[in-house]
């Protein structure tokens, strides 16, 4: 299977059509810290034909490698010489596939992608190492663990399992486990389809993980590819993401390892995508809260949002119930009632008092109306301790909202506070509602 690396700074061949017009161009993939620009030559006749702010998809060659561009927008440079215009095309596609050119849809029956984050969420190193020393030899033996879990939906199987990079040298022998994650499709599925799809296990996985996972190696097999006798597939081609952000993996254990779900992993998976299909933009908000590097007043305004949405969307009743309850009769649910209701909807992973639980509602609804509103007549402005807590807390609440939506046992949520950086929630909550000054907050998130 060909990379990214055996096309970039090669000329060659590529087309694109305008309506029913396809043109041919000349151009060069070139790197730009990270991000693949196209490069291309072209006459006047393409400057005036092309749509700048239409989006295009590109197919061609380049040293005998087929390879297809997805999401194009075109830039142009031009310069005259004497009566003649000549021009360059300049655009940065969203994705690469490298193997494939084509000038329609491509039919994926089954996608891959690697995430070596993911040791992280299994129970115990991959690797165990026995060594065997004799006189004139050395016996290295090094055991992978196999872990494996799979799930079926409507659109097909998700497997995760353990994978592994080998490469040997004259000083070293390297083995480096790299898990991954397949979806099988029943039917075929456009490729932008098939990338969502993969991207949504991720996605359930980086709130097992409480931070990014970057889909890396991503790979896959289309109607195309050629079957083994066992009628499985093999991945032939590989499609490259040109606008992931590089980060910095955070390399800790998972605060909801495959421990916690994998005897229940098909249910957990059918749960989360349910929740994903019902109301996309409310995991995709959370999703991006999650991966976010906002902080302090950004990051309280997100996650208020945030819950505020959830609650509008899923808990309206419950939250009109608490708002009667407490005579309010406006039609509009403020955000104290709608926090007290998801509050006592997740109490038994907070365990705080009723009483304290409409105090601490209202003082994260007065936070939030400060900034929005920002009447210091009838709002306090919050501390640096208690934007910072509140953080941790609502942060704490989102999470267990997704676990408890996709069926995480109680058992399990009840050990990841204990665990995990929210184990000093109940100061945290002391901070917020002012019950002891001497209490410092023991860390931003």
């Amino acid at each position: 299977m060909h990379n990214i690396s055996e096309i970039i700074g090669r000329i060659g061949d590529f087309y694109f059509a305008v309506q029913s017009q396809v043109f041919e161009i000349t151009g060069v993939l070139e790197d730009s810290n990270g991000r693949i620009k196209l490069n291309a030559r072209v006459n006047e006749e393409i400057i005036r034909k092309v749509k700048y702010d239409n989006e295009y998809q590109i197919w061609g060659n380049v040293s005998g490698i087929d390879i297809t561009l997805f999401g194009c927008y075109f830039a142009y440079e031009c310069r005259h010489v004497k009566d003649t215009v000549y021009g360059t095309l300049l655009t940065v596609p969203n994705e690469i596939v490298i193997g494939r050119s084509c000038s329609g849809d491509i039919n994926v029956v089954k996608i891959s992608a690697a995430i070596s984050a993911l040791n992280y969420m299994l129970p115990r190193m991959p690797f165990k190492q026995t060594i065997t020393p004799s006189k004139k030899t050395m016996t290295i033996e090094s055991v992978l663990s196999r872990e494996e879990m799979a799930a079926q939906d409507k659109y097909g199987k998700v497997v995760f399992k353990a994978g592994l990079s080998y490469s040997d040298s004259w000083e070293k022998v390297e083995c480096i486990s790299v898990p991954s994650v397949e979806y099988h499709f029943i039917k075929p599925t456009s490729i932008s389809e098939a990338i969502a799809k993969i991207a949504s296990v991720r996605n359930l996985f980086s709130f097992f993980s409480d931070h990014y996972l970057p889909l890396e190696n991503v790979e896959f097999a289309d109607e195309d590819t050629k079957r083994l006798e066992s009628g499985d597939v093999l991945c032939d081609c590989c499609i490259y993401m040109n606008d992931i952000e590089n980060t910095d993996l955070l390399r800790a254990p998972f605060p909801i390892g495959t421990r916690c779900f994998s005897h229940n992993f098909n249910q957990v998976w059918n749960n989360w995508l349910r929740f994903y299909n019902k109301s996309k933009f409310i995991p995709a908000l959370f999703y991006e809260i999650i991966c976010n590097r906002s902080t302090y007043i950004n990051c309280f305004l997100n996650l208020s949002q945030a819950i505020e949405v959830y609650s509008s969307y899923y808990r309206e009743k419950n939250a009109r119930v608490v708002a009667i309850r407490n005579r309010c009769k406006r039609d509009l649910i403020p955000l104290r009632y709608r926090m007290e209701d998801i509050m006592r909807y997740v109490n038994e992973y907070l365990e705080i008092s009723s009483d304290r639980i409409t105090k601490l509602a209202k003082k994260i609804s007065d936070f939030r109306n400060f900034y929005t509103h920002y009447n210091r007549e009838k709002y306090q402005e919050p501390s640096f301790q208690e934007i910072s807590s509140a953080n941790v807390l609502l942060r704490y609440i989102l999470l267990v909202i997704v676990y408890k939506t996709v069926g995480i046992e109680q058992q399990y949520i009840s050990e990841f506070r204990r665990r995990s950086e929210y184990k000093h929630l109940k100061e945290d909550i002391s901070i917020i509602l002012k019950e002891n000054k001497s209490l410092v907050h023991k860390g931003d998130k």
